[in-house]
Formats: structure tokens, C-alpha cells, sequence
């Protein structure tokens, strides 16, 4: 028996089932580590962010406490002001010391005040009044000093503040977003109420509260160990921060669309990779009560609070697995070396003994009950099968030997029959290209072998028949040559004619046209001239008519002017008669001493109206006579234009005579030309419509010798027996010409002329 060759580990069988066993089992453990591994990821991500987000609301619930403890105040406050003017006392000290009151109870609050509405309070300006600013409006304000002691101002009014708008508008409780004090920087929000009595708004009352108490709180906050707690207000701005830079600044970190839509909402949102992945942030949106306003808290989360328990699980997998790895290896090789190995080497054994033709040995192995034992009873048989090959095939070596002679005869049949085909196939070859060639003479003499004579003849009729119809066709397509030629010829004569007979018709129509059109349009201005001769006219007496008016009021006015100076005059003798009863008055209140010193003093102020009145009158007596004598003047003038405009009355009248008679000639010429125009345009449309048809019957005639010619050309290509069939010239014809559609219009441009002899040849 041959030896096979010594085989490398991984080149057995047994240790590919160990590599692949190994390599499965490796698999199924890294899979299984992966899917260890993104559990407890997945676990611990969870129960950070709970963590995370109990502690944001728990921070969040110590942040409203602290301001609903601060809005109270400012609820209080506004509470005990409104009960006080309810009660109808508008006492604006008692307010001010509830001011200064609410400034001692609560340490934390920076300011209180109060600005009344316009006119709200009680309705008064009084600079001097208790609380009121140098205008009179009250607007009194305590704050507190940075040692604690209390200060009071009377500042002045604002009502366009967001702190009284709020409330002033909305009619209830109100916080305004985060803002610096003008006096020391200091970040700090206003709570506002609104008092209202009665329906009516008195003003607007609230405290001012700092805001460094937040940044304390929660800069002492360090969730999970390192974290950071921050404060964002509702329109985003940062009202705690380690960083205190930023505070007063809008939120422009990455994130910032998911803040807004978590304000907006109302709910929590994680943004992860955070930082560049090694931070995890959570937005928690929190409101205050009772204000209608949302914050949201931010915790920073480190990474390594969600990585650290997810390395541990994967170092303390990968060591149990790579040990359990390598036992399932070791037990593996030994039993693969016992169960597959030593079996599958004796097979191999057998197969080499096959390879090299030993046929008489027995295969080993046949008793086992596994695979093996079934592959070495199949070797069994497949050795018997190659013993009896091995007899059987020298037998079948004589069989090919006889088949192979019997192959070669019936080839030599094959080949005899397939040279007369060859040769019938040729000779109708070259006649079949003969006819193609156009020669109808041709025919098949040679006799073909007795089966295919009858194909032979066949060929021979079918060119006697196509030969007879070319001749009958050759005759007759000489004959339509010439009767078309002929017909050519005087279509295009007649073609010519019409057509030059048409172009002059159309001309004629096109300048008939423009005059009728011309002497049209003289009418239509001489009618239009009619027209505005007639309203000047109409214009001409009207304006007569407004003259003569307006001599008439002229005449009225100098009339009242007249009447006013009489009166004028009655106001003087007015002003006369008083001024003398002034003057008695005078005296008789001299005569009475002391107690008509009163008296004397109004006599003087009547003597002096009186005077006054007579200067007046005087005054206005002069302007009346110098817009009398305008007047006048006025009238004058008005007289001479009545005139002139009842001349030239008559004289536009006497144009609109002459205007009228132009335009009736005018019109009756117009009639004339149209009615000559219309005759004029319909022979021309008949003319054109003549034209058409002679141009499609030339088109016809055309075509026609076309068609002969070509069918000449055809025939000529056919020998039929009497010499090739003559080619064909193409007759000399007009040029071909624009065709005229039957319902062409009647008014056209002249066409161009048509050359005189011109001529085409074709040749074919």
C-alpha cells in the first residue's frame, strides 16, 4: 500500500471541524457578549436619564417653591391694595407704607412698588401728594440698600415696560423675563398683579426679586459626581450658569431647536453626543405656578456615567469567554482525534489503493455504524464495480472498432448526395442572379438530376411570363409618356397666363383698396370736424348765456355794496349817539362821587367800544367804495365779452355749414369707391380661385409625366429579348410654381414674376 504524504493541521478534516467548530462557537459568543453589552448599555442609559430627570425635578420643584414663596408676596401685596380702594379710601400714603410693610416681611424681595394707571388712581396730579413723581403721578418705589436698610423713590411713569403690560393687559398675576438692574447690573424678574376696583384698573403693583439665589443653588449642585445643573428662561436666555459671561445671553449652543420645541411642549428631551460625545444633556421644562411662563432646567451628564458599568460587563464577558472558548477547543480536538480522524485515515488508505488499480483488497472499516462504516461499504461495492469494468472493456473496444467502419460508408453516401445538391443549388444561383441583373433571356438548359428537373422548368416558365408583361408594360409606358409631355406643356402655358392675369387683378384691387380707404378716412375727419364745430358752437352760447349772469350778479353786488354803506353809515350815527351817552354817564358818575366810581369806570369802556366801532365802520365804508368802483369796472369788461362771444356765435356757425356740406361729399364719394371696391375684390377672388385650379392641373400634369418617366426608367432596366428598353429623357417644363389655395383671399402682395424660358432637365 502506498504511503500518502504527511498533511499540515489545517489540512485534515478533523482540524477544519475543529477550526470551524471553534470559529462558530467564537461567533455565537461575540454575539452574545454584543448583546450583553447593549442591554446593560441600554439599562444603564435608562436608569441615568430616570435618575437624571428625578433630579432635574426635584431641582425644579425647589425652584417654584422658592418663586411661588415670591409671587405670594407680590400676591399679597396686591391683594391688601385692592381691598383698601375697594372700601373707597384712596389714601395713597396707607399705600405707600403697605409698600414699605411687604419690603420688611420678605428678605429676599429687592423692591416693591406700585405705578397707578393713567388718571387711575384718583383721578388727581398732585406733585406733593404722598407717592406721587414730579409730574403728580403715583409711582412710589422701596428697595433695599446692600446693607440691608430700606430707600424710597418716586420714579417716573412707563407704561410701555414689559412689567406693567403684562399684568395691565392680560388682568392677571404676570412674571417678566430675566433682566439687568440699571443701578448695579444684577440679574433680577419682576412679579406684577393688576388692581382693579370695580372693573377698573387702578394700576399695576409687584415686587422686583434677584436672581443670584438661583445661581447659588444650583452652581452647588453636582448630579452623578461632576455634573452641572443650569436654569434657561422661557424665551431662552441663560439665568444660571458656571459661566457667568453667558448669563443675559440667548442659549447658542448646539441643541437649540430642541430647547425651544421642549419649552414649547412642555416635555423633557435628551440631547446625546452632547459636547463632542462626552456629555449627555437633559432639557427639563418646568412652569411656574400660576403665571403662565415656562423654564427649563439643564443637566449635563458625564459620559463616562454611562460608559463605566458597560466596559465592566465587556472585560468580565470577553475573559469567561475566551476561557470557555478555550475548553470547548480542547475538548473538541480529542474527540474529533478518536471519532473522525482514525476512521477517515483507513478510508483514504482504501481510496489510495483504488487510485493505483489494486482491485483485489479489501476495504477496512465496514463493521462501524456511523458515516464512516457507510462510506467504506460504498468503497466496497465501487471496487467490485471497477473489477467488472475492467472486464467489460476490452469487448467494448472491438464494438467501437466495427462502429467506426460502418461510419465511414455512410459518410461516403453523404457526400455524393451533397455534391448534386451543390450543383443545383449553383446553377439556380446564377440564374436567380441573371434576373436580378434585369436579363430576362436567360435561361436554365442544363438538365438537373431527375429529382429536381421538374424545379428546372419551373424557373424556365416564370421567366417566359415576366418576360411577355415587361414588353406589354415597355409599349404602354411609352405611349403615356407622350400624351403626358404634351398635356405638360399646355397646362404650364395656361398656368402662366392665369397667373400673370391674377397678379395684375390683385394689384388693381390693393390700390382701389387704399383709395377707397383714403377717401373713407376724408370723410370720417370731415364728419368728426362737423362735430366739433357744432359743440364750440353749443359751447359759444352757453358761455353767452353765463356772461349775461354774470353782469347780473355784478350788478347785484354793486347793489349790496350800496346798502351795506347806508347801513355803515347807521352804525356810525350808532357809535356817535353811544359815545355821547358814554360821555353824560361820566359825568353824572363824577357828580356821585365814590359810589358812582364803578359806573364812571364802565361809561369809559363804552366810550371806548363806541369808538372803536365807529373807526370800524369807517374802515370798511373805504373798502366797500374801492370794491364798488372793481366792480364796475368789472361789469365793463363782462359787457365787451358777451359781445364778442356772440360774434363768434355766428361766425362758428357758418363754419359748421361749410363742414357739413365737405362731409356729405365726402361720404357720397366713399359709397361710390366702396361699391366699385367690392366689384373690383370679387373678380379678383374669382380670378384667384381660376388660378388655383390651373395650378393643381399643372400640378397633376406634372406629376404624371414624372410617374412615365419613372416607369420607363424601370422597364429600361429589363432585357427583354428586342435590346434593353430605351431610357427615358425628361421633356423640358415650366418651373414648378407656389400653389394658390382655391379659397385664397381676395386681397394679396404681388407675387414675384416668373421667369420667362426657365426650364429643368432630368436625366435617369
Amino acid at each position: 500500500m502506498a504511503s500518502h504524504p504527511q498533511r499540515v493541521f489545517f489540512g485534515s478534516l478533523s482540524s477544519k471541524l475543529i477550526g470551524i467548530a471553534g470559529a462558530a462557537f467564537a461567533v455565537i459568543l461575540t454575539t452574545a457578549i454584543v448583546v450583553a453589552v447593549l442591554g446593560t448599555k441600554a439599562r444603564v442609559e435608562r436608569s441615568v436619564y430616570a435618575q437624571a430627570n428625578l433630579t432635574a425635578e426635584s431641582i425644579a420643584n425647589a425652584v417654584t417653591a422658592k418663586l411661588s414663596e415670591q409671587r405670594a408676596a407680590a400676591s399679597s401685596m396686591a391683594g391688601s391694595i385692592t381691598a383698601l380702594m375697594a372700601t373707597g379710601d384712596r389714601n395713597r400714603a396707607a399705600v405707600v407704607a403697605m409698600l414699605r410693610m411687604n419690603e420688611t416681611r420678605y428678605p429676599d424681595v429687592f423692591g416693591s412698588w406700585m405705578q397707578e394707571a393713567p388718571g387711575g388712581f384718583d383721578g388727581t396730579h398732585d406733585p406733593k401728594a404722598p407717592g406721587s413723581n414730579a409730574d403728580g403721578f403715583f409711582n412710589p418705589y422701596w428697595t433695599k440698600t446692600e446693607d440691608g436698610s430700606l430707600q424710597y423713590a418716586a420714579t417716573p411713569v412707563d407704561y410701555t415696560q414689559s412689567w406693567y403690560t403684562l399684568a395691565a393687559s392680560s388682568g392677571k398675576g404676570a412674571i417678566t423675563q430675566p433682566y439687568a438692574d440699571e443701578g448695579n447690573g444684577k440679574m433680577m424678574v419682576s412679579f406684577a398683579y393688576p388692581v382693579r376696583v370695580n372693573g377698573q384698573l387702578v394700576g399695576v403693583t409687584g415686587i422686583d426679586v434677584r436672581l443670584t439665589w438661583l445661581s447659588r443653588m444650583l452652581g452647588a449642585l453636582h448630579p452623578f459626581g461632576s455634573g452641572q445643573v443650569m436654569l434657561v428662561s422661557g424665551t431662552g436666555q441663560w439665568i444660571a450658569n458656571p459661566d457667568k459671561a453667558v448669563l443675559m445671553q440667548p442659549y447658542t449652543e448646539e441643541g437649540a431647536d430642541a430647547l425651544n420645541s421642549a419649552i414649547a411642549s412642555g416635555k423633557p428631551c435628551i440631547l446625546t453626543g452632547f459636547n463632542g460625545g462626552r456629555t449627555e444633556r437633559i432639557i427639563y421644562p418646568f412652569a411656574v405656578p400660576n403665571l403662565n411662563v415656562t423654564w427649563a432646567l439643564i443637566v449635563d451628564v458625564p459620559e463616562k456615567v454611562l460608559t463605566a458599568p458597560v466596559w465592566q460587563d465587556v472585560v468580565t464577558l470577553l475573559g469567561g469567554g475566551t476561557l470557555t472558548l478555550l475548553l470547548v477547543l480542547g475538548v473538541l480536538y480529542v474527540t474529533v482525534l478518536l471519532l473522525v480522524r482514525r476512521p477517515v485515515e483507513g478510508l483514504l488508505g482504501a481510496v489510495e489503493r483504488l487510485k493505483t488499480g489494486d482491485y483485489d483488497s479489501k476495504v477496512r472499516g465496514q463493521e462501524c455504524k456511523d458515516e464512516t462504516g457507510t462510506i467504506a461499504r460504498a468503497l466496497e461495492g465501487f471496487r467490485h464495480t471497477l473489477a467488472e469494468g475492467r472486464q467489460h472493456e476490452a469487448a467494448a473496444e472491438a464494438g467501437r472498432r466495427q462502429a467506426e467502419q460502418e461510419r465511414a460508408a455512410a459518410e461516403a453516401s453523404r457526400m455524393a448526395v451533397a455534391a448534386e445538391q451543390g450543383k443545383v443549388v449553383q446553377a439556380l444561383g446564377s440564374g436567380l442572379s441573371r434576373l436580378s441583373a434585369g436579363d430576362l433571356v436567360f435561361r436554365l438548359n442544363e438538365a438537373f438530376a431527375p429529382e429536381y428537373e421538374m424545379l428546372r422548368a419551373d424557373f424556365n416558365v416564370a421567366v417566359d411570363k415576366l418576360q411577355e408583361a415587361m414588353r406589354a408594360i415597355s409599349a404602354n409606358a411609352q405611349g403615356v409618356r407622350g400624351g403626358s409631355a404634351e398635356m405638360t406643356q399646355a397646362s404650364d402655358d395656361l398656368a402662366r397666363r392665369t397667373e400673370q392675369q391674377a397678379a395684375s387683378l390683385e394689384e388693381t384691387a390693393a390700390a382701389l383698396s387704399e383709395i377707397t380707404a383714403t377717401v373713407k378716412k376724408t370723410a370720417d375727419s370731415a364728419n368728426e370736424a362737423r362735430k366739433l364745430a357744432q359743440d364750440a358752437k353749443g359751447d359759444a352760447e352757453t358761455s353767452g348765456v353765463v356772461v349775461g349772469d354774470t353782469v347780473k350778479a355784478m350788478a347785484g353786488i354793486e347793489s349790496g355794496s350800496r346798502q351795506i354803506g347806508n347801513i355803515l353809515g347807521v352804525i356810525d350815527e350808532i357809535a356817535f349817539q353811544t359815545n355821547l351817552l358814554a360821555l353824560n354817564a361820566g359825568v353824572e358818575a363824577a357828580r356821585a362821587g365814590d359810589a358812582g366810581r364803578g359806573f364812571a369806570v364802565v361809561a369809559t369802556e363804552v366810550r371806548a367800544l363806541a369808538q372803536r366801532s365807529a373807526d370800524a365802520a369807517k374802515e370798511i365804508k373805504t373798502l366797500i367804495a374801492a370794491s364798488g368802483a372793481e366792480v364796475a369796472s368789472g361789469v365793463k369788461l363782462v359787457g365787451e365779452t358777451g359781445k364778442a362771444l356772440e360774434r363768434i356765435v355766428g361766425q362758428v356757425a357758418r363754419l359748421n355749414e361749410l363742414i357739413s356740406e365737405i362731409a356729405a361729399s365726402a361720404q357720397e364719394q366713399a359709397t361710390g369707391l366702396n361699391e366699385v371696391n367690392e366689384a373690383v375684390n370679387q373678380m379678383d377672388h374669382v380670378t384667384q380661385q381660376n388660378a388655383a385650379m390651373v395650378e393643381q392641373a399643372n400640378a397633376s400634369c406634372h406629376t404624371l409625366t414624372d410617374e412615365a418617366v419613372e416607369l420607363a426608367r424601370l422597364v429600361g432596366q429589363f432585357q427583354i429579348g428586342q435590346g434593353r428598353v430605351a431610357a427615358a429623357t425628361k421633356p423640358a417644363l415650366a418651373p414648378a410654381r407656389s400653389r394658390i389655395p382655391v379659397n385664397a383671399p381676395t386681397s394679396k402682395p404681388a407675387r414675384a414674376a416668373v421667369p420667362a424660358g426657365a426650364e429643368t432637365w432630368d436625366e435617369f
